[in-house]
């Protein structure tokens, strides 16, 4: 079984103590998991570990913060779970816009009779894929939502590891919103384990045997160095590295994740301003970060901390900036450096599990660029929706900024959204066209 990648953006295993409600994001990301009303760990019945969620008949919910990870786009995604039903019980997961009105939603339903995913915008169902099996109460099942492309046949309903019969209506090939709005898991009288939302990749386009164990949480860690080797890091720092025949090299240093594509080396720097609290900025390392990057509109970046030591120096400057900078290096010499986003600290929130320590830092900006036309590199995806065109690129583009003019080939558009992805040895840059 593989282990975390950068597309698996949020990892519940619902371990812990009975009646705990703690309930720990695995993931790189750490979300941090709200429980309300009676959602609780339940360690009577689970699919693996020591625990599983449990919701009663009040309407209790687990929340997580809006986050540029549950903005899927156009992306392939995967959404799975183990339940299990204690008698007429209803699962939901869902982005709700307004709970008033109900308008504007994605929903995945889950009875003992349907299975359903359902986009609505302005009141109406634009599309929605439902299968109506016939479950039984008291036993565990894997449910799985995937979607692997913009036609009917590129979603699938699976149970079990197989794919179920479904009906479709409205369009398969619409985005799924960026709602500001929070992530939402209600348990009506039934047990959830193992739920694993990855955006960005259909886990299965097939039948399949469900895993016979939790996920794992030890990172996909990439490289092409010969097997049994090390790396020594510039802090004079060894790892050992996990070899698969992927064409990069990663490399850990203590302020920065650096990835070797061939030649130059990128780097990314985070720092964190000190001026507006009468400090001085400070370097911090971190383990990953997402951002998404608009001209005119906030911009919104995430950072992830390893571990609590940074704490201090982040509480005093809580005014601060936060700045990510993107470097070119030839030999482990730095010749070039840009700033490619920069945000004011908005929340810091510190996630101390049993296992694992970080600090999440979250901000927005509204900037403005001058226009200029730049050339995509390393593409390895493109589509188009509702005119719209999208690519997706090995790497961010060191010079790219939305209101620029992106070309790929003899296409030519208006760059309106820029988002990033960097960390557990992945990184991605998309690109999509501007309103016109």
């Amino acid at each position: 079984m593989p282990g975390l990648d950068n597309y698996t953006k949020l990892l519940l295993h619902c371990d812990g103590a009975d009646e705990s409600t703690t309930f720990t994001d695995s993931s790189s990301f750490a979300h941090t998991m709200t429980p309300a009303g009676s959602v609780k760990l339940d360690t009577e019945y689970k699919q693996f570990g020591s625990a599983s969620g449990i919701g009663a008949d009040d309407w209790g919910n687990l929340s997580a913060s809006d986050s540029v990870d549950w903005f899927f786009n156009y992306n392939n995604l995967t959404i799975d779970l183990w339940l299990r039903f204690l008698s007429t019980g209803e699962f939901y997961i869902e982005q709700v816009l307004d709970y008033e009105t109900y308008a504007d939603t994605w929903c995945i339903t889950i009875t003992e009779s349907s299975f359903k995913f359902e986009l609505t915008q302005g009141g109406v169902s634009t599309f929605s894929i439902a299968a109506s099996p016939t479950l039984s109460a008291g036993t565990f099942y894997h449910f799985e939502l995937v979607r692997k492309g913009a036609t009917s046949n590129d979603w699938l309903l699976f149970i079990d590891g197989v794919a179920q019969s479904v009906t479709i209506t409205g369009d398969p090939s619409l985005s799924i919103p960026d709602y500001d709005a929070p992530l939402m898991i209600w348990p009506y009288l039934c047990n959830f384990d193992e739920l694993r939302i990855s955006n960005g990749i259909a886990r299965h386009t097939e039948n399949f045997t469900p895993e016979t164990e939790a996920y794992p949480d030890d990172p996909v860690i990439i490289c092409c160095l010969p097997i049994s080797c090390s790396v020594t890091l510039n802090a004079n720092i060894q790892m050992a590295l996990k070899c698969v025949p992927i064409l990069s090299t990663i490399i850990i240093t203590a302020a920065v994740t650096q990835f070797t594509i061939q030649n130059p080396s990128l780097l990314y720097f985070f720092t964190l301003t000190g001026a507006p609290d009468g400090l001085a900025d400070v370097v911090i390392p971190i383990k990953s970060f997402q951002a998404r990057h608009r001209s005119g509109d906030p911009s919104y970046l995430s950072v992830v901390i390893p571990g609590l030591d940074y704490a201090t120096a982040i509480a005093a400057r809580s005014n601060g900036e936060m700045v990510i900078h993107m470097s070119k290096a030839m030999r482990g010499v730095i010749y070039h450096t840009e700033e490619i986003i920069r945000v004011e600290l908005e929340t810091i929130r510190t996630d101390d599990g049993s296992t694992n320590e970080s600090i999440t830092l979250d901000g927005h900006k509204t900037s403005t660029y001058p226009a200029k036309t730049i050339a995509l590199e390393g593409v390895n995806y493109h589509s188009v929706n509702d005119g719209k065109k999208l690519y997706r690129c090995a790497a961010p583009n060191i010079y790219l900024r939305p209101g620029d003019t992106a070309t790929y080939g003899g296409d030519s558009f208006t760059v309106g959204l820029v988002t990033y992805y960097v960390g557990n040895g992945q990184q991605s840059m998309e690109v999509s066209e501007a309103d016109i």
